[in-house]
């Protein structure tokens, strides 16, 4: 059971890249598209993904698989696995603030016209988004690694 718990939170963070990068290098495109550049952060009509939290997830999914490949080819120990689940634990923080604000903004009576997401572009379903869909990945990891942990004891 723990070697499956170890290949759930593996892919689990790369379902995270795949689903993080992809995003990232389509709004790269846009933004090109727009400013001509990929160097320009202040001014833009759109926001330069270097400046969205989708950049630094995924970051951080790429850092979570890395651990995760060790996790998966063998078994860390309690010490180290417990800093993984607490590495999880800041990502799923850093990921549902963020897909939370989406969430909240979309839904607030205040929201006439149409709602820019963590990304920097207008949102049509904030449930259909790349953060939330990290953000539920990350969470899912975290589940998978915290259920090690407690097996451990």
């Amino acid at each position: 059971m723990d070697k499956s718990l170890r290949q759930l939170i593996t892919l689990a963070t790369f379902a995270g890249i795949i689903v993080a990068w992809v995003h990232i290098i389509k709004q790269f495109i846009l933004f090109y598209g727009y400013e001509g550049t990929i160097t320009k952060v202040t001014d833009c009509i759109i926001p330069n993904p270097v400046t969205t939290p989708c950049f630094y997830g995924g970051f951080g999914f790429i850092l979570a698989f890395i651990i995760a490949i060790k996790l998966w080819r063998k078994d860390l120990s309690k010490k180290a696995l417990t800093w993984f689940t607490l590495y999880l634990a800041a990502g799923t923080i850093f990921a549902w603030y963020n897909a939370g604000k989406d969430i909240i903004n979309f839904y607030s009576p205040k929201a006439a016209g149409a709602v820019i997401g963590c990304s920097g572009v207008a949102i049509s379903n904030p449930f259909t988004t790349a953060c939330f869909a990290g953000a539920s990945l990350f969470l899912l990891a975290f589940i998978f690694s915290l259920i090690l942990v407690l097996r451990k004891k």
